[in-house]
């Protein structure tokens, strides 16, 4: 019933002509590929996606980059500012209104080499990269064989066969590997380690009603088919 309701008001508004009304989603500009730059091209997983969303809820998004502990107070405390895409943790989930899962990433080590599938594995690897969070949570558990690097110069390293393996997100790996000119096939992706839920979240006092067409227009999205092509089209493999 409630998924009715949901379409039945996505239905008619899109049916009635109505002028797009503009909402502002921020999102940080170190996402790459899922937010690359508004004048890029391709632009970012998040910029398809969410203009995909805006046309069928009859909502024009404007997707503006933000330093990220910026945009989660500024989508806090607003009545019209939303966010992509945030992770639903105990201290933040009370302070948002969590209106539609955008991605599940997968936290992978990626080689070359050795396929490693657990932290065991890697831990007696001879070195292990990664970048900021991958670092740090590396970095808490003790381990001496890490370095931290940025995405673009890890991924080299691994190709060069200068590090073993680089902690990252499945779908960054796989999206900046083939940026970087390499091969597919090189780029071996070990079982995931842990995912997160990436949502689009906005304020607790946000208009409902843009909330639910919002939700209707994501569900709209998965269903038909066009979320699989847009996830395959940035992280799909040869």
């Amino acid at each position: 019933m409630v998924r009715f309701a949901l379409s039945l008001i996505l239905s008619l508004f899109l049916l009635g002509g109505a002028h797009a009304q503009t909402i502002k989603v921020m999102t940080s500009a170190d996402l790459s590929p899922l937010a690359i730059g508004a004048e890029a091209s391709p632009r970012g997983f998040y910029h398809d996606l969410l203009d995909e969303v805006g046309a069928r809820a009859g909502l024009s998004i404007d997707l503006t980059y933000q330093p990220w502990d910026r945009a989660q107070k500024t989508a806090m405390a607003s009545q019209d500012h939303y966010i992509a895409a945030l992770t639903q943790t105990d201290a933040r989930r009370p302070h948002y209104r969590w209106i539609a899962p955008m991605i599940t990433i997968h936290r992978v080590f990626v080689s070359r080499d050795q396929r490693v599938d657990d932290m065991q594995t890697a831990e007696g690897l001879g070195l292990v990269v990664g970048r900021s969070v991958y670092f740090g949570r590396l970095e808490r558990l003790g381990w001496s064989n890490i370095q931290e690097t940025s995405v673009e110069s890890g991924l080299r390293m691994v190709q060069a066969g200068r590090a073993d393996a680089m902690f990252i997100p499945a779908e960054r790996a796989v999206y900046v590997w083939r940026d970087l000119g390499f091969a597919d096939e090189d780029l071996i992706i070990g079982e995931t380690i842990s995912e997160a839920v990436l949502w689009l979240a906005g304020p607790l006092n946000g208009d409902p009603e843009i909330e639910e067409r919002l939700t209707a227009a994501m569900e709209s999205v998965r269903a038909d088919g066009v979320y699989d092509e847009l996830y395959r089209r940035y992280f799909g493999r040869d």
